[in-house]
């Protein structure tokens, strides 16, 4: 089962057929419109830089923090990788009256589908606390979702959640 990990603890090789989940950096002020700080920046390239197999796709949530950490990961990466962003990946359908299950189902469909829509092999997928904190839920795995924390999962496993949910 994938737990959260920080990104010190990723592996320095990422397996082809992967998605790693990740947290924004560190965000200069409140708000979903606020981008990063500096320092923010700095982390998100130096996880990029420890990233030693190339990322070849990039989804991020339409906040400014996501997409910034996005750049910052795929320029420290050496990457010249898209980054699309997806909507979900700022509130993954979960309301005040939606059930978790159907949500997530819906979800990891859409990862899915950009996924393979894009060919990708190694994803990352910047995204907010909660919404890696739900994903670690899905897995059953554990941690907390500290800033550049992430979840690296297999492109199978969440084919078999999809059908599980």
């Amino acid at each position: 089962m994938p737990d959260i990990l920080p990104s010190s603890e990723w592996p320095a090789r990422i397996a082809p057929g992967t998605v790693i989940f990740v947290r924004h950096g560190q965000k200069a002020g409140g708000g979903f419109s606020a981008d990063l700080t500096e320092k923010g920046r700095r982390d998100a390239t130096e996880v990029g830089r420890a990233l030693s197999d190339k990322v070849d796709f990039f989804i991020a949530s339409p906040s400014p923090r996501t997409v910034s950490t996005a750049e910052c990961i795929r320029e420290g990466n050496g990457s010249d990788a898209r980054i699309l962003q997806e909507e979900q990946l700022a509130e993954p359908g979960l309301g005040l009256y939606t059930e978790f299950r159907p949500a997530m189902k819906s979800f990891m469909t859409r990862i899915l589908e950009i996924v393979e829509v894009n060919r990708a092999q190694i994803t990352v997928a910047v995204t907010h606390n909660f919404v890696v904190d739900y994903v670690a839920a899905v897995f059953g795995g554990s941690g907390e979702s500290d800033l550049l924390c992430g979840l690296i999962v297999d492109v199978g496993l969440i084919r078999a959640a999809v059908e599980q949910l």
